[in-house]
């Protein structure tokens, strides 16, 4: 798998995400599957 530059910013924005999320609810953190974030990103038509 080769990391590109688009890959290294969709996972420093995921992990910021995550970091933010558990900080908001640390009581019931839940990691959303880093999957679905991806497909929900790559839904959107690329130019």
């Amino acid at each position: 798998m080769v990391i590109t530059h688009f890959n290294t910013l969709i996972l420093d924005i995921y992990g910021k995400q995550v970091l933010i999320f558990s900080e908001q609810k640390p009581h019931q953190y839940h990691l959303p599957s880093f999957s679905e974030y991806i497909s929900s990103i790559w839904r959107t038509p690329q130019k």
